[in-house]
């Protein structure tokens, strides 16, 4: 320790006079002071001493930098480039999708200045698309910060991947070795199949359920042997996992059980005027032999043994299996079971087994049925057919989920009771022009007509539209609202009028962008 450091730690006044060091460049620039104090003396000779020690460093030779890529030589305008600054950094972020898919529709390049800040973000969906339009001068800027590697890294897809799949299975997280395995079963299921039996009787049960969902993905007949092993696994939560993942193996033993089961649970009551009537028959009690094959033996809640039966015994049968034991399409197993006490088990349990394995033909029939469970009393229900409805979004084209949502508008004597805005946010954005139209009418008319509560709620919905509306649908947007004002509470009209201000606003915001980016495409 330095005599002068000694001196600042117990002070000047235990520690006077440190000497003058002549070796130390700083300290012969010293010259005494009269007018200065010992304390300001020694300060002094501190700061020059600490300007001295930052005041350069020995050269040393750096590698050289590969100059930048040229790119092409846009002159944004400074109004644009505060645009896409408020996008990037301001709670507008929900818009930058429609911004990125912009520049990729026109291949026009993202403006440099905006680089750093488009590579800051961590969004893992928003990634996708900001590789597509960063280009080389992007590609060659991420390499001077780490966090930015995000930009090349690429997804394993080969043989060739495996190893270093291999490594993060040995060494990773749990999440990332499940993100591993699910990825080599896409590549090599056997492989796949083979790293985990090795290991898998060593791990904890929760991630012995995680690792093995990965399973769904390449399952085969060739996982028939480990997973009915599975079966008879400690832990409850990964027999019942084995249990759903034999079901959905066609050729296995398992899901021929079920079918058989399938059989004696639902029958054909009466085929009257060529209509059919299906009766269910679910089970007293889990039997030993429905639990062996990984049914769970404890309804979940306060639920009903017979019915919690019905829905899993039917989510574990496959949807080809109703068709051809019965005969009929989709819809007429739908119609047919609509009477009997089980009925809403059952298409609960089609649903489920809609979702592991989609099957065009009952997307219709199932999305009828749960549109119509949004209206049922039960708030549990209508969560569950908001849940359900979602997912069968999921499964089906763009085009057709708008007609769907358009029909079950126009089918209802008020359509302000749906849940629209739950129903709309299934509909990926951009919206097409003409669901986007119906929607603005709709909204417009009962805005317009009616100040009760179910309009109030429905108004919500303009906060999805906000990001979704088409630029075909802007015009229509932005003309004047008329709000009804009679028998309003002040507070719902207030609160209404701030709702729809914020929305016009937004979409004036997003035609100020598409006409900017419509200049530089005509220059």
């Amino acid at each position: 320790m330095n005599e002068l450091l000694k001196a600042a730690l117990v002070g000047t006044g235990k520690y006077p006079g440190v000497a003058i060091d002549e070796s130390a460049p700083a300290d012969r620039l010293t010259i005494a002071d009269d007018s200065l104090t010992d304390e300001s003396q020694f300060l002094l000779r501190c700061g020059r001493r600490a300007v001295y020690q930052r005041a350069g460093q020995d050269v040393r030779s750096v590698p050289s930098v590969e100059a930048a890529p040229d790119t092409e030589n846009i002159a944004w305008s400074a109004a644009f480039i505060r645009t896409m600054k408020e996008v990037i950094q301001t709670e507008k972020k929900d818009l930058l999708p429609e911004v990125l898919r912009e520049f990729q529709a026109h291949r026009l390049p993202v403006p440099v200045i905006l680089l750093p800040d488009l590579l800051d973000l961590s969004d893992r969906k928003l990634q996708s698309a900001i590789r597509t339009v960063v280009g080389t001068r992007g590609t060659w800027l991420s390499q001077f910060n780490p966090e930015w590697s995000w930009l090349t890294d690429t997804e394993p897809n080969s043989e060739e991947d495996i190893p270093s799949l291999e490594e993060i299975w040995n060494e990773g997280t749990v999440p990332q070795r499940c993100r591993a395995l699910r990825k080599l079963r896409e590549i090599d299921a056997a492989t796949g199949r083979q790293w985990l039996q090795e290991c898998f009787k060593k791990e904890k049960a929760s991630d012995r359920k995680d690792l093995l969902e990965q399973f769904a993905s390449g399952l085969s007949t060739a996982d028939e042997e480990f997973l009915e092993q599975t079966l008879s696994d400690r832990s409850k939560h990964v027999k019942v996992l084995a249990g759903s993942l034999l079901s959905q193996i066609p050729t296995s033993q398992c899901a021929n059980r079920f079918r058989e089961r399938g059989q004696q649970l639902l029958q054909i009551s009466s085929t009257s005027q060529s209509k059919l009537k299906l009766t269910c028959h679910p089970p007293e009690e889990l039997s030993k032999d429905w639990e062996a094959d990984g049914v769970p033996r404890k309804p979940p809640g306060q639920r009903g043994v017979r019915a919690y039966l019905t829905e899993e015994l039917v989510a574990r049968v496959s949807l080809d299996f109703w068709q051809e034991h019965f005969h009929v399409a989709p819809v007429e197993l739908i119609n047919g079971i609509l009477n009997d006490d089980f009925a809403h088990d059952v298409i609960t349990g089609w649903t489920r087994a809609f979702m592991k394995i989609s099957a065009s033909n009952w997307f219709e029939p199932l999305w009828k049925y749960w549109s119509a469970m949004t209206q049922h009393p039960q708030q549990n229900i209508k969560d569950q057919a908001s849940n359900f409805l979602g997912q069968l979004a999921e499964f089906t084209e763009q085009t057709k989920l708008e007609r769907s949502i358009i029909r079950l508008i126009q089918s209802q004597p008020d359509p302000a009771n749906l849940p629209i805005a739950t129903l709309v946010s299934f509909v990926p954005a951009p919206w097409s022009a003409a669901f986007g139209k119906e929607y603005l009418r709709v909204t417009r008319g009962l805005v317009a007509s009616r100040s009760d509560r179910a309009v109030y709620d429905w108004i919500g919905s303009l906060t999805i539209a906000t990001v979704a509306l088409p630029k075909e649908c802007f015009e229509a947007a932005l003309s004047p609202w008329k709000i009804r004002e009679h028998g309003v509470p002040s507070w719902q009209l207030a609160n209404m009028e701030r709702q729809i201000s914020q929305f016009t606003e937004r979409i004036q915001f997003r035609a100020r962008f598409h006409r900017e980016v419509e200049l530089q495409r005509n220059r």
